[in-house]
């Protein structure tokens, strides 16, 4: 049974009753006061009611408010009251939450979760994800807060730039100028980069702005393709085009004639044509074409032989067989040699008389009484050169090759670095037939020691000798190899005359030679005399002597005399001078009899 809850004037009233009445009707005074309470009431999902008496003690006549949290929306009238012991309402109230505005698609990108895109509710948080290439352009997410968004929408922005891949050319791209010009007409489309974009649109343009099929001039012109997408993001494609106009060797107009147009040009493609000068004929070909040699980027003369341009043929006039001028008269249509002309002949420059005469008569048979002069190029021989290290000729046949030297064809001869020319550096194939043979200069020592005079260690008729090695150089570059002589330095020599020689040669056999002596004197082998101090000689070089010593000369290769002298060290004269011309033997004090020859 239902423990009963009294008041305290519930309790005075009670045992007032407890004194006049039965426990009966006390018992139906306190259930008619309980029947005047509601029951409590609880607080709504994700809300509250207030005051507090509402959800423990609520009486008769009280208000009870019923709110929502923050992201819900009430639903239902929010306050109720006690009425006849009933509450107005209790069960059409509830806090429904609240929903944000359903994010739109975004371009080049998504948004996670699905949810964001169709019922985002309170304190949902969207999360923006870019396509690659692209980047979230604003905060990367966003959340749902009483019913909106916390951040500004985002969108995804393009950031890469566009791309060329692997077809904008690294290398210049080349071209032959068409036959007869100077200029190459190219169709850009085979040579236009292609470029791609992540977004699908780009703008290509060019500098030059050019168009297809463009005129491009000989040389090289850079041409660069710009791309740029709608975000503004650039990339470039640089190359070069390269045009070679082919030319062949500049053609010169015959001797006795001209070109027919006055000019000829050596592009390819072009054509000349010669014509001859009055009182001159051709044989031969008169025309020709600068044409291109297949599979390659040279260009020749076609139909390029020799031309022969003759004194005119006419009704047994003087006739020729090779380039010649007559001296004495020219023959011509007008003018008809007669009974006993004397024709005269000489070869042109650069040709020399074969066989025929310098002189033909017309005789009365209206024959000539000879062959007139034939005559033929003069050439030179290939020079024959044994080394040719470091040596670079202009033409290359002028050396080593079994090709004639054209006439006044000029040889040019010039060293590499490192090497020097000896000899001319030009030379002319002339009548003479003969060109001087250059070369290249041998090995040189640099430092080669002056003739070494020593005296022999005290008691002794010998002394260790000294000198550093000399060096040889080549201009060449390289260096030369050097052969030491017989006796190295830090040896011991005996008294006399030794000639030391050293020997340079480089790799294409050219050679150098250091040579020089080491006298050693005997200076103790008789007593000195009394007034001179001995040197304190230990076997070294530059020894210093006290009192005179007579100057020592030697013959040189060549049979000059070169002179040796001591120095005295206490001021004494010198005895005379050897004669400076002798190849006699003299006598030294304190030495031995010394012979010399030239080496």
């Amino acid at each position: 049974m239902k423990r009963l809850e009294i008041t305290e004037t519930q309790r005075v009233m009670l045992k007032l009753c407890q004194l006049c009445t039965s426990f009966v009707v006390v018992k139906s005074f306190i259930h008619r006061d309980q029947e005047r309470r509601c029951e409590a009431l609880s607080a709504p999902d994700n809300g509250d009611i207030t005051p507090s008496t509402c959800e423990s003690d609520p009486r008769h006549g009280d208000t009870c408010l019923r709110t929502c949290d923050r992201g819900y929306q009430p639903v239902g009238p929010m306050d109720i009251r006690r009425e006849n012991g009933q509450w107005s309402d209790t069960a059409g109230f509830q806090c429904r939450v609240r929903e944000c505005q359903a994010l739109g698609e975004v371009d080049n990108g998504q948004i996670t979760p699905p949810i964001c895109s169709t019922r985002p509710l309170h304190g949902q948080t969207c999360v923006y994800e870019c396509a690659p290439g692209y980047v979230v352009n604003g905060p990367n997410s966003n959340k749902c807060d009483n019913g909106q968004w916390k951040c500004p929408f985002s969108t995804c922005k393009d950031f890469e730039d566009p791309s060329f891949g692997e077809t904008c050319p690294s290398e210049p791209v080349n071209y032959i100028a068409e036959e007869g010009r100077i200029t190459a007409t190219l169709d850009l489309e085979l040579i236009k980069p292609t470029v791609t974009d992540n977004s699908g649109e780009v703008r290509l343009s060019s500098s030059p702005q050019v168009t297809s099929p463009h005129v491009f001039p000989e040389g090289i012109t850079t041409v660069i393709y710009e791309a740029e997408d709608p975000t503004g993001n650039k990339a470039h494609c640089y190359f070069k085009v390269s045009v070679q106009v082919l030319r062949c060797s500049v053609l010169l107009a015959p001797a006795n004639g001209k070109f027919e147009n006055g000019t000829c040009g050596n592009v390819y493609g072009s054509s000349c044509r010669f014509a001859y000068n009055e009182g001159y004929k051709i044989t031969g070909s008169v025309e020709r074409k600068c044409v291109k040699k297949s599979d390659t980027d040279e260009a020749y003369w076609k139909y390029h032989r020799h031309l022969v341009i003759c004194i005119k043929e006419e009704k047994g006039g003087c006739w020729a067989k090779n380039v010649y001028t007559l001296l004495l008269q020219r023959i011509n249509s007008e003018m008809w040699p007669s009974y006993n002309t004397n024709c005269f002949f000489r070869c042109n420059r650069g040709f020399e008389a074969e066989k025929g005469s310098e002189r033909v008569t017309c005789k009365e048979t209206g024959q000539w009484d000879g062959d007139p002069l034939q005559c033929r190029a003069i050439t030179c021989e290939s020079m024959k050169i044994g080394s040719v290290e470091g040596l670079e000729v202009t033409p290359r046949s002028c050396i080593n090759s079994n090709a004639t030297i054209p006439y006044e064809i000029q040889c040019i001869f010039t060293c590499k670095d490192g090497y020097q020319l000896k000899g001319p550096g030009l030379k002319t194939c002339t009548r003479s037939k003969i060109l001087e043979n250059p070369s290249c200069e041998a090995p040189v020592f640099i430092n080669c020691p002056n003739n070494n005079e020593v005296f022999a260690d005290r008691g002794k008729i010998s002394t260790i000798v000294h000198w550093p090695h000399p060096t040889a150089k080549d201009n060449s570059g390289f260096e030369p190899n050097v052969i030491l002589p017989n006796k190295q330095p830090g040896v011991e020599f005996s008294s006399g005359v030794h000639v030391i020689i050293y020997k340079a040669e480089d790799r294409k056999g050219n050679t150098a030679e250091c040579k020089f002596k080491v006298i050693v004197s005997d200076l103790y082998a008789s007593e000195a005399p009394k007034n001179r101090n001995r040197p304190d000689n230990k076997g070294t070089n530059g020894v210093t002597l006290s009192g005179g010593i007579p100057s020592l000369r030697t013959q040189t290769s060549s049979g000059s005399l070169q002179s040796f002298t001591s120095t005295s060290s206490d001021g004494g004269d010198s005895p005379p001078a050897v004669p400076e011309k002798s190849n006699d033997a003299f006598l030294v004090p304190g030495l031995s009899i010394l012979s010399f020859r030239p080496l």
